[in-house]
Parts: C-alpha cells; sequence; structure tokens
C-alpha cells in the first residue's frame, strides 16, 4: 500500500446494518462509569456470547475492501475481537490480521475458532494497555467493541498506530423496526431506567454521532450510507434471550422477564 507523510489517517464507520461516519473526538468526554467492569461479564459465557450475537455479511468486508484498499497486502489490528466473528472475516481476505482482546476466555474462544488461518494473533490485553511495541497498521477495526474504550486514551492511542493514510473502521449492528411496529427502546425506556439506572449509555446518540465533531488529527470522513446484509427477524423469545446472560446494560433475567412482557 502506498503511504505518504502527508496524508492523515481518515475514519470510515461500518455496521452490518449500515455504514456510518466516524470523527476524531476532540473535546474530553467523560469516561464512563465501571467501562472494564461492564465489558468483563462477557468474557464469563464466551460460548453463549458467540451464539447470540449477529455476525458480519461479506458484503460488508467487499465494501470495507474497496474503501480502504484492504487486501492481502494490508496489516490490520482488531480492537476488541471477541470470539472471532470479523475476526475470520478480516482473515478470509488474506490480510495479516493482530487482534486485541481483553478477555482471557474469549480470547481462548476466539484462537479455536481462527486456528486454521495463519495471518492471524490474538494478543490478550485492552487497547488501552496494550503494547503495540512499535507496529504501525493500514487499518483499524473495531467490531461492536470500541464504546468499551475510554475515549479519551481511545482515539489518540488508534491515530498513533495507523500509518498516515491508514484508517479506522468502525463495525456494529443496529436494531430496526418494521413500518407500523412500536419503536422498542422508547417502550421500554422505564426498564433500562429500572435494571440499569445511570447507564450513560442510555438515551445517547449512536457512536458515530458522539464523534462527529472536527477533522483534526483525521482526513476525510467516509460516509456512503449503504445498508449490508438481510434484516434478522426474531421472535421475542429470541430477542429477549441475548439479555438472559449477563450483560453490561442489564441485571440478570429480572430484566429479561420484564422485557418480555413490554414486547
Amino acid at each position: 500500500m502506498t503511504r505518504s507523510a502527508t496524508v492523515r489517517p481518515q475514519i470510515c464507520g461500518v455496521s452490518a446494518a449500515n455504514l456510518i461516519a466516524c470523527a476524531f473526538v476532540t473535546s474530553d468526554p467523560k469516561i464512563r462509569p465501571n467501562r472494564r467492569d461492564r465489558g468483563r461479564v462477557f468474557n464469563e459465557v464466551p460460548e453463549l456470547y458467540d451464539r447470540n450475537r449477529p455476525g458480519y455479511p461479506d458484503e460488508l468486508f467487499a465494501d470495507l475492501g474497496a474503501i480502504t484498499g484492504l487486501d492481502e497486502r494490508s496489516v490490520v489490528l482488531e480492537v476488541g475481537c471477541g470470539t472471532g466473528q470479523a475476526t475470520r472475516a478480516l482473515a478470509a481476505l488474506g490480510c495479516s490480521v493482530t487482534a486485541v482482546e481483553p478477555g482471557v476466555d474469549m480470547a481462548a474462544l476466539a484462537r479455536r475458532r481462527i486456528a486454521a488461518f495463519r495471518n492471524i494473533e490474538v494478543e490478550t490485553s485492552t487497547f488501552e494497555e496494550w503494547d503495540d511495541r512499535g507496529r504501525r497498521f493500514d487499518v483499524l477495526v473495531a467490531a461492536s467493541s470500541w464504546h468499551w474504550v475510554d475515549p479519551s486514551v481511545g482515539w489518540p492511542r488508534a491515530h498513533e498506530v495507523l500509518y498516515p493514510d491508514g484508517w479506522m473502521a468502525l463495525l456494529g449492528n443496529i436494531v430496526v423496526r418494521r413500518p407500523g411496529e412500536p419503536e422498542v427502546y422508547a417502550e421500554t425506556a422505564d426498564l433500562h431506567e429500572q435494571f440499569c439506572p445511570g447507564n450513560p449509555d442510555w438515551g445517547h446518540p449512536p457512536l458515530e454521532d458522539e464523534v462527529r465533531s472536527t477533522d483534526e488529527g483525521w482526513g476525510p470522513i467516509n460516509d456512503p450510507g449503504l445498508l449490508f446484509g438481510p434484516t434478522i427477524v426474531r421472535s421475542i423469545a429470541a430477542y429477549v434471550s441475548p439479555f438472559s446472560t449477563p450483560s453490561p446494560n442489564a441485571s440478570g433475567r429480572g430484566w429479561a422477564t420484564e422485557y418480555h412482557g413490554v414486547i
């Protein structure tokens, strides 16, 4: 890949439902309380997490490659790889991937799932404390994980570990509704307050909106606004199931029972 010291790293955002746009955070966002503790609960149930979390369609990675120039020559850093759902797709592109995952059990499952690939290394650490050993990357990918990173550390560090013409891509799934259905979040707002009072994530705009501020340190924002993959329609029981496990956003089965009653 051609590199130029005069070109600043760029950011794009990619979602399994929508290709979004992000920009470097220049304000001083407050650290969300208990961020690390809330994220660790998934490490207790890696198999359940892997079963319930939606994956990412191939079309998404095709577009990611078209936007960023990602190919077999690329060196990719994945932040918060979880059980390796996006990691496997990145590896299939032939690029070299260093995946960072703070959960020991999650990282172990990811290593088992990607054992067939020789171009991936999984390192157990938070992104904030990770030792990059001077390595630099063409693309940084965070699949449904960037919200766990302390923004006051994460954004500057992302800029630091990318080559000058590198890209940062944020992947995620979004909840959509069909015409005529009640807005799920509006209908369940009181449950969020009951089971996770004071959760700073609730009622806030999506991450891509929060980080649109200035272009300091970053190049142009890519905002294609595309949709990927089929819409997944779940029954009430299936939709609530992920919330029945330990979750950073809810208090166990009581949440699931009440949520089921509302929707």
